[in-house]
């Protein structure tokens, strides 16, 4: 089944639990959908996931990626960007963002995974330092 075929069926699963969820678990999953969402517009054309564990780790699933079997630089680089995005979704609390390339196959019901590579990253090591202040001149002499 491909993605676009998937999404009818994820958005009805996700009214089905939004309406028997409290007003601050709603919030949570809307905010997992739409980060979801915008990962995916990202990180075309590899299939993507993003789980919540335990309020406090965010992990960020990268399937059949081309990246898969690129440089080990370049899938560094692009795990930073997919953390980066999914950090600013807006979820307070996170002490990890987790990124993971996984190889799927399979068929006839039978399904197989290989995590080609892992990243982890803290909030503090994905948000950008503030410019440094501009040093301030001396006071003139009289």
């Amino acid at each position: 089944m491909n993605a676009m075929r998937l999404r009818p069926l994820a958005l009805l699963a996700l009214i089905a639990v939004l309406a028997h969820c409290s007003q601050e678990q709603r919030a949570t999953l809307s905010t997992l959908q739409a980060t979801q969402e915008k990962l995916a517009a990202e990180l075309k054309p590899a299939e993507v996931g993003l789980n919540l564990m335990n309020g406090r780790f965010l992990v960020v699933n990268i399937i059949n990626s081309p990246l898969n079997g690129a440089p080990e630089a370049e899938r560094a680089a692009h795990a930073r960007k997919a953390a980066e995005i999914a950090n600013g979704g807006g979820f307070p609390g996170i002490e990890s963002v987790r990124v993971n390339f996984i190889n799927k196959s399979g068929g006839f019901g039978v399904t197989v995974t290989k995590t080609v590579a892992t990243y982890s990253f803290t909030p503090a090591e994905l948000t950008p330092a503030a410019p440094p202040t501009p040093p301030t001149p001396p006071a003139p002499q009289s």
